[in-house]
């Protein structure tokens, strides 16, 4: 590959690897929009709902913890790709729950997916670009979470209204199966003699 092709190749796996931190972020918010409705469907109070958010939190922060060294053994490929499918499972089943317990554990399995997600981005942008050319990939990546306020927060009322709570659960879904199947395709480490050429 020519100079020209590795850069093209990096910037197409960091473009990738920033819309995982935007569908794990997308899982995180989904809960906020459209809480009311989530409250009446499980006939739940402000504290059981807090919780939907907060089990997941809470699991994002201990996952991300072994999530490092996992992904050192496992590469970004991989890790990426559990953390996204974490995701969802955790949605689809969610989507389907009639119980507070079943959807408070999706979360939990939600929660594994972007403390996993969380280490990915830094270490793809560090593998492919060289230290004096990190800013403006490391800046990308560091929009995931606002990117997907941005975007959730506009069109999760539309969602609730047309297809009820689940509507913004199935979003998620399809956006993480969506970016799944890019990361499987393009995700992964940078080839022997990158290095030379970047």
């Amino acid at each position: 590959m020519t100079k020209k092709q590795k850069t093209a190749a990096a910037w197409t796996v960091v473009i990738i690897a920033f819309f995982g931190g935007f569908a794990l972020a997308n899982v995180q918010n989904k809960v906020p929009p459209c809480i009311d409705v989530v409250m009446m469907y499980f006939n739940i109070g402000e504290t059981d709902a807090g919780w939907l958010t907060s089990v997941f939190t809470i699991m994002g922060m201990i996952t991300a913890i072994p999530a490092a060294a996992l992904m050192r053994k496992m590469g970004p490929k991989k890790i990426g790709v559990i953390s996204l499918a974490c995701a969802a499972v955790g949605g689809v089943i969610g989507a389907f729950a009639t119980d507070l317990w079943v959807l408070m554990a999706t979360r939990v399995l939600e929660g594994v997916g972007v403390g996993m997600i969380a280490v990915v981005g830094p270490a793809v942008i560090s593998m492919w670009f060289p230290a004096e050319k990190r800013g403006l990939p490391m800046g990308l990546w560091g929009s995931w979470m606002m990117c997907s306020q941005t975007l959730l927060f506009f069109i999760a009322g539309g969602l609730t209204v047309s297809f009820g709570w689940q509507g913004v659960w199935w979003f998620c879904v399809a956006f993480c199966v969506v970016v799944l199947v890019l990361y499987m395709w393009k995700v992964d480490a940078p080839p022997r003699g990158h290095a030379e050429l970047r």
